[in-house]
């Protein structure tokens, strides 16, 4: 019963058919769930920037896709030319990448958070533990842990998005201080030390996904 009216009634109860779950970007930055550079916390006002609401309003989503009978279709078929171009069959990302790759390592950009969607998905490596990798080696950059030298001249500060997309890329091929990375930040942390365990952000070596815990 239940399940026949919701069928009936979802669009009238949500908006989620719509543009899919990354029309919750700014709800979840005004409750305090919405995970910010490396779950540190605090406002990311910049949240608007990079939700499906943008990506629609510039054109990027061409259709909504989804699974049979799911009146959340979650699969967004995007188009991107420039500065970077993507392959429209690896779907656009949702909001859990949204968060990892964007608010919570500080970026604001949606192409860039598009583009490195892209990559996770061309590559088969999961975008959450990703961006959780990426935002742990963010503060620990930050933190003077590691250096330009570590990464090879990639400058891993908050918000830097070329810098996240650069580091995807290396996720997902093992390359550079990317190898590092594509253990998880509970190996990684093991393996750079120098109080870096601090700021690895998992449960059992399980990067924790984007809902902040506190």
């Amino acid at each position: 019963t239940l399940a026949r009216w919701m069928g009936k009634h979802f669009k009238e109860k949500t908006h989620l058919w719509k543009l899919g779950t990354g029309t919750t970007m700014d709800i979840y930055e005004g409750q305090g769930n919405l995970p910010i550079r490396n779950f540190r916390g605090g406002r990311f006002l910049e949240a608007g920037k990079i939700s499906a609401q943008v990506m629609f309003n510039k054109g990027y989503i061409k259709q909504m896709e989804g699974c049979y009978a799911c009146p959340v279709k979650c699969k967004k078929k995007v188009e991107m030319t420039t500065p970077w171009t993507l392959d429209p069959s690896y779907g656009g990302p949702e909001y859990e990448t949204l968060a990892a790759l964007g608010s919570n390592c500080g970026i604001d950009n949606i192409e860039a958070i598009m583009k490195a969607h892209e990559i996770c998905g061309k590559y088969g490596v999961d975008t959450m533990s990703t961006g959780v990798a990426i935002s742990f080696a963010m503060e620990c950059f930050e933190q003077g842990i590691i250096t330009e030298e570590d990464t090879g001249g990639i400058r891993l500060e908050f918000g830097n998005a070329d810098a996240m997309v650069a580091m995807t890329e290396q996720i997902a091929l093992r390359k550079g201080f990317g190898d590092i990375l594509s253990q998880g930040v509970k190996r990684a942390a093991a393996q750079i030390g120098k109080g870096s365990e601090e700021f690895a952000m998992h449960v059992k070596g399980e990067e924790i996904p984007m809902h902040e815990p506190r």
